[in-house]
């Protein structure tokens, strides 16, 4: 058992250690426990529609600032007349992540911790 605590540290991840969920966790308990949840930043879910796989590839292009300007207003009425945006409240940092929506955030790492501890129940 001491090895798999060992396998599990987050160092052991190397360059992703940052976003390991046992360090997002202990960081959160480390830096946030004597205050306020650090949810000043904001961001937003853009969904579409399933058959609009490529204006959400272009959708991803204009995020990485790899689509070409002359394409920028074919996104934007795309956006405007098929998207559902959905503004987040978001954690300004979370992992080495930029912001992270509060609920989906705090789900993801509720799973991927619930695994962890999962597994660490059957070792014991």
């Amino acid at each position: 058992m001491l090895g798999w605590i060992e396998e599990m540290q987050p160092y052991n991840a190397g360059a992703d250690a940052g976003n390991d969920p046992l360090l997002i966790v202990h960081n959160m308990d480390r830096f946030d426990k004597h205050r306020e949840l650090a949810i000043v930043d904001s961001s937003a879910i853009i969904t579409f529609p399933p058959d609009m796989t490529e204006i959400y590839r272009k959708a991803l292009l204009y995020r990485e600032g790899k689509l070409p300007i002359s394409e920028n207003p074919m996104l934007n009425r795309a956006l405007k007349d098929h998207a559902k945006v959905t503004p987040h409240v978001a954690f300004r940092e979370f992992g080495t992540g930029k912001a992270q929506p509060v609920i989906s955030g705090l789900v993801k790492l509720f799973e991927e911790v619930s695994v962890l501890v999962g597994v660490f129940a059957t070792q014991v």
